[in-house]
């Protein structure tokens, strides 16, 4: 790997450490070494697509020809344009506010869908199914006007069959948006659950989505809007999916435990870290009733404040954080009934050792 694509990774690390700069492939270098490198000094380090192109085809599944029509391109009034809230993704605030130019070389065309008027519609409906971001930037910036004064964007439309319903055309879209965005590696896993809700369970994927939807509402928590709205937003949604499988009930009675001891979202890693608790507590070999009782009292007790959401969960990683965050909060109630007895020397408070932890599968630091 070159120094500068080392440098950049780093830099890169710092941000996400999923964001990585592929160094130059066997493929590319094949073809340059092949003796086809141009001679001519203006092409000096570029790379013929065709060359580069006939090395790989032979190991690629791509069928030849193209399935359907090209769509035509074109520039439309953004006022025309409509989105569908139902399973696109929400608007990301923080990214919006990250852009302070429009710039004409960055600005590839938005996927639009015509629904032509028939009898379903009165008149013709453009529904945008990709690119509602750089259409929210281009009205506000006013960054391309017609002739009218009105604000245009490039857009690569496509026509669907005049005689389909709207539920039909819909049907289409959700497809579109998934297909489009997953090849550009660029969806999200709740933009994919939220795409997959509007085929109303046709696929064996939109079920799937129903029951992880339908599984957060009835724990009182929504990710993105998807689940119970009235109650606390979570992140990392696919700590809770892990620990419904897990914990089962117990993963909405941590989420109960963890409203009563902080407002506003939840963290995801800690709902499942919280479940784990209320697992040893109602199965570990040889709790007993008093164990149990000490763990909840200090539960209930709402003795997790101590410490901010984002503290019980920093510097932890991998599969089973959730270990080492339940392993701090048994510590953490360890110090607690240490102080209890201080106060009250035959209390029914009773530490949990390590090894207990241990033997359960839980212990992890």
């Amino acid at each position: 790997m070159s120094n500068i694509v080392q440098e950049v990774n780093e830099r890169l690390n710092d941000i996400s450490p999923q964001a990585k700069v592929v160094p130059m492939n066997r493929h590319v270098r094949r073809v340059l070494e092949s003796g086809k490198k141009p001679r001519e000094p203006w092409l000096e380090g570029l790379v013929s697509i065709q060359e580069l192109a006939e090395q790989i085809k032979d190991q690629l599944v791509v069928k030849e020809g193209l399935v359907g029509e090209l769509p035509t391109f074109t520039m439309l009034k953004v006022k025309n344009l409509f989105t569908g809230l139902s399973w696109q993704r929400l608007l990301e605030l923080s990214f919006l506010q990250s852009i302070e130019e429009v710039k004409g070389r960055l600005l590839d065309p938005v996927k639009v869908y015509l629904r032509p008027a028939n009898k379903y519609r009165p008149c013709d409906v453009y529904v945008l199914v990709d690119g509602q971001h750089k259409a929210v930037l281009v009205w506000v910036a006013r960054a391309i006007l017609d002739v009218e004064g009105d604000i245009i964007i490039p857009t690569q439309l496509i026509r669907h069959d005049p005689d389909l319903s709207d539920d039909e055309c819909k049907i289409i879209e959700t497809e579109t948006f998934l297909e489009s965005n997953t090849q550009k590696r660029k969806v999200t896993g709740i933009d994919v659950i939220r795409a997959r809700l509007q085929l109303q369970g046709r696929t064996e994927e939109s079920k799937e989505a129903i029951k992880m939807v339908e599984q957060w509402k009835g724990i009182g928590i929504h990710v993105s809007g998807l689940g119970d709205i009235d109650g606390p937003m979570v992140n990392n949604y696919t700590r809770v999916t892990s620990s419904l499988e897990l914990f089962g009930g117990n993963t909405g009675k941590a989420v109960r435990l963890l409203k009563e001891t902080y407002t506003g979202d939840l963290k995801g890693s800690l709902i499942k870290s919280l479940a784990a608790v209320l697992d040893f507590a109602d199965n570990a070999e040889g709790i007993g009733k008093v164990k149990r009782n000490s763990i909840m009292t200090f539960l209930r007790d709402k003795r997790l404040s101590v410490k901010t959401q984002t503290k019980w969960i920093t510097g932890v990683s991998g599969n089973d954080d959730y270990k080492q965050i339940a392993t701090r909060i048994f510590h953490a109630h360890n110090e607690w009934v240490a102080h209890m007895k201080l106060d009250n020397p035959n209390g029914d408070f009773v530490k949990i050792s390590d090894e207990m932890l241990m033997k359960h599968n839980i212990y992890s630091i």
